[in-house]
């Protein structure tokens, strides 16, 4: 979790910013991968622990539900292979009309957000377009329903 991340300050100055567009949920994704694509050497410390003191809600609120979805499709669109992309967006579309009502509300309110933030997408691909690919399993290796 991004709450409890140690990163170098000159990892911090040399892959940048956290993206601005997501303020919560899948930024640290988003970050350990461009920290990855560059070079850096990313573990998860399996036995650690962060308590945050705070947002016990159980995680099933509408703004989180929301903000987990659009920024879950931003870190797809900004690290994903073009190929994986078609792969995964044939899915999405599959998903969405599969989905509840709700849910199905929620995925294209996500994805109109993606939509009208392109262009940041765009940037973000081209400044990493000579980095490493991420890998398709670290995308999902089943390519089924658990699909990010």
């Amino acid at each position: 979790m991004g709450c409890g991340m140690a990163v170098r300050r000159s990892a911090l100055e040399r892959v940048g910013p956290f993206d601005d567009r997501m303020l919560n949920y899948y930024d640290d994704v988003d970050y350990g991968t461009r920290l990855w694509r560059a070079g850096y050497r990313v573990v998860v410390a399996p036995d650690a622990w962060i308590d945050h003191g705070f947002g016990q809600d159980g995680g099933d609120s509408a703004r989180k539900q929301l903000l987990c979805e659009r920024h879950r499709i931003r870190v797809v669109l900004k690290h994903a292979s073009v190929s994986t992309l078609a792969r995964w967006a044939a899915h999405e579309a599959r998903a969405v009309r599969r989905a509840p009502s709700p849910r199905r509300a929620l995925k294209l309110k996500a994805m109109a957000w993606n939509a009208r933030h392109l262009p940041s997408v765009f940037a973000s691909r081209r400044r990493l377009r000579r980095a490493p690919r991420v890998p398709d399993r670290l995308i999902d290796p089943s390519w089924g329903d658990g699909f990010p």
